[in-house]
C-alpha cells in the first residue's frame, strides 16, 4: 500500500501540475518520491518518479527529467505503472530529438496497453507516434493518427489528451496547409483547458495560435496579445523554453516593426535559455530568426555564423525540413554578399531537399526564385516563384477572399511571393457568363450559362505604362475571351472580375468602342469600325 503521505503529495504534484504551479507541484513529487522510498513502498515509488520526471519535462528540463523517468521504468514492479513511465519517456526522448530511443520505448508502452486494453494508453501512444511522424515525411501519416487519437479521448472522455492532441494537429494543419482550420482547433483546445483549469496547456494553444496569426495572417497585434499572456503563464509556471518560444513570436512582430534592435535583444535572451533546456529545435527557430535580422540589417558576418550554427544543429539532430529553410537562407546571405554562384547552388539544394509538406517552404521556394532571377536563370526562377505561389495558397486554404487578401498584404513574404508569381504567370479566374445568343429581357436560366476561363493579369500588362490603359487593355482581353468562349459579359462581371466599379468599366468601355475597338457587351452590342 502506498504511504498516506507519499500518496497524497503525489496527487497533490498531479492538481498543482494541471493549475500550472509547476514549482510547488515538483516540490510534492519530491517528496513522494522521498516518503514513498524511506517507507519501502517501492511498488508506488514508480509512479511517484513519472510525476516527478513529468514535472520537470514541463517545466522546461526534458534533460534532466530523462534519468528521472528512466529510473521509473527500472523502479515499477506493475506492467502498467512500467507502460506509464515508457511513455513519458518516449515523449520526453522525442522533445530532445532523441527519436529512435523514443520510438523503442514507446513500442514497449504500446504492446502493454494492448495487452491490458487501456485506451486511455493506448490513445497517449498515437499523440506521441503523430509528434515523430510529423518529422518523418509522413504528414499524412500523422494527421491520420492524430484524427484517431482525438476520436478516441472522446469516446473515453479523456478530455486533457483530446486537448492536447487538438493541439498538435493544430499545429500541424498550421505547418502543412490549412491556417483557418488550425485556429479552429485551436479555438476549440483552448476551451477545454479553460474547462480543465490547464493553464500549461492554455498557454500552449496561445503561444501556437500567436505564431500562425504572426507567421501566416500578418495580425500582430492579436499576435502580440496572444504571446505575451502566454509568455507570462509560462514564466509563472517555470517553463523557461517555453517563455522562449513565445519570446521569438515577439521578436518576429518587432523586426517586422522595424524595431531590430528589440528583436535582437529577445532572440538572443531566447537562444541563451535554450542552449541547456536540450530543445534543439526551438533553439534552431531562434537561430534561424536571428539569422534573418541579421541579414535584414545587413551584418552579413554575423547572419552566415548564426545560420552555420543553426545548420549544424539540425545536421546533427535530424531536423531535415528546419535545415533546408536554413540552407535556404545561407543562399541570400550569399547573394546579398555577391557570390551569385555559389547563392544559386546553396538555394538549389535547399529546394531538392525540401519535402512535400514541409513547413515554411513557400519560402525556400521564393528565395530560390529570388537567387535564381538575380542571376539570370528566368526558367529556374519561373518553375520557384510559381511554386511557392502554390504553397502558400495551399497554407492559407480556407480563408475567405478578404482575409486571403489581408493577410497577403500584411505579411511581406506573402505579399513578395504572390507579386514575384504574378510578374511570371497570367492570373486568371473561372466565371459563368450568359451565352452571346441569349434573348436579355429575362432571367437568366442555369443552361443560359457556360463557364470560362478569364485571363485577368498577363506579365506583358506591365509593359503599358499607363494605369488606365493598361486596364483597358485587360477589359479588351477580356472581352475577346469571352467572345470565343460564345459568351457575352456585362458591366458587372468586368467590373468584379478587375475589382474596379462599373462605373469605370463603362468609361473604359467607352474609349474603348471611341478608339475603334470592339467592346460588346450583354446590351450593348455594337461595333465601331
Amino acid at each position: 500500500m502506498p504511504t498516506l503521505v507519499g500518496d497524497m503529495e503525489r496527487r497533490r504534484a498531479w492538481l498543482l501540475a494541471q493549475k500550472g504551479e509547476l514549482a510547488a507541484a515538483e516540490q510534492s513529487a519530491r517528496t513522494s518520491v522521498e516518503m514513498e522510498t524511506s517507507h519501502g513502498q517501492a511498488a508506488n515509488v514508480a509512479s511517484s518518479l513519472v510525476a516527478l520526471g513529468t514535472i520537470v519535462r514541463w517545466s522546461g528540463r526534458p534533460l534532466d527529467a530523462i534519468p528521472v523517468l528512466e529510473g521509473a521504468v527500472e523502479a515499477a514492479m506493475d506492467e502498467r505503472d512500467r507502460a506509464s513511465a515508457l511513455t513519458e519517456l518516449a515523449s520526453t526522448l522525442i522533445e530532445v530529438q532523441r527519436a529512435d530511443q523514443g520510438l523503442g520505448a514507446l513500442a514497449r508502452a504500446e504492446q502493454i496497453y494492448v495487452e491490458c486494453d487501456d485506451l486511455r494508453g493506448q490513445a497517449e501512444v498515437m499523440g506521441i507516434r503523430a509528434r515523430i511522424q510529423r518529422y518523418d515525411s509522413h504528414g499524412q501519416d500523422a494527421f491520420t493518427t492524430y484524427e484517431t487519437a482525438i476520436e478516441l479521448c472522446r469516446r473515453i472522455g479523456y478530455l486533457h489528451g483530446e486537448g492536447v492532441n487538438l493541439t498538435n494537429l493544430a499545429n500541424l494543419q498550421q505547418l502543412q496547409g490549412g491556417v483557418a482550420e488550425a485556429l479552429r482547433g485551436y479555438d476549440r483546445a483552448a476551451h477545454i483547458f479553460d474547462e480543465l483549469g490547464n493553464s500549461r496547456g492554455e498557454a500552449m494553444v496561445l503561444a501556437n495560435s500567436a505564431s500562425a496569426r504572426h507567421n501566416l495572417l500578418g495580425e500582430d497585434d492579436q499576435a502580440r496579445t496572444d504571446a505575451t499572456r502566454a509568455m507570462g503563464l509560462f514564466r509563472a509556471i517555470g517553463d523557461r523554453a517555453r517563455e522562449a518560444q513565445c519570446q521569438e513570436i515577439l521578436a518576429g512582430i518587432a523586426a517586422r516593426a522595424g524595431n531590430y534592435r528589440e528583436a535582437r535583444r529577445l532572440l538572443t535572451e531566447g537562444i541563451e535559455a535554450l542552449r541547456s533546456s536540450g530543445n534543439v529545435d526551438l533553439e534552431a527557430q531562434h537561430l534561424r530568426s536571428l539569422a534573418l535580422v541579421q541579414l535584414e540589417t545587413g551584418d552579413l558576418t554575423s547572419a552566415e555564423a548564426t545560420v552555420e550554427e543553426a545548420i549544424q544543429l539540425c545536421t546533427q539532430t535530424g531536423l531535415d525540413d528546419l535545415r533546408s529553410d536554413l540552407v535556404s537562407i545561407d543562399g541570400l546571405i550569399r547573394l546579398r554578399a555577391g557570390d551569385t554562384q555559389n547563392a544559386l547552388r546553396t538555394c538549389a539544394a535547399a529546394v531538392d531537399s525540401v519535402s512535400a509538406g514541409a513547413n515554411r517552404s513557400h519560402l525556400v521556394y521564393h528565395r530560390h526564385a529570388l537567387v535564381a532571377e538575380a542571376v539570370g536563370e528566368g526558367d529556374d526562377a519561373l518553375m520557384s516563384a510559381l511554386r511557392a505561389d502554390a504553397v502558400l495558397r495551399k497554407t492559407l486554404a480556407g480563408l475567405p477572399a478578404a482575409e486571403f487578401e489581408r493577410a497577403v498584404q500584411a505579411v511581406p513574404d506573402h505579399r513578395a511571393i504572390v507579386e514575384m508569381a504574378g510578374r511570371f504567370a497570367p492570373r486568371t479566374v473561372d466565371v459563368s457568363l450568359p451565352l452571346a445568343e441569349t434573348p436579355t429581357g429575362r432571367p437568366l436560366e442555369a443552361g443560359d450559362l457556360r463557364e470560362i476561363t478569364w485571363t485577368v493579369e498577363h506579365p506583358d500588362d506591365d509593359r503599358i505604362e499607363s494605369p488606365i490603359d493598361r486596364r483597358r487593355a485587360r477589359i479588351a482581353r477580356l472581352l475577346a475571351e469571352a467572345e470565343s468562349a460564345g459568351t457575352s459579359p456585362t458591366t458587372e462581371h468586368l467590373a468584379d472580375a478587375l475589382g474596379v466599379s462599373p462605373s469605370t468599366v463603362r468609361r473604359d468601355l467607352t474609349a474603348l468602342r471611341d478608339g475603334g475597338h470592339a467592346a460588346s457587351t450583354r446590351g450593348q452590342r455594337r461595333r465601331i469600325s
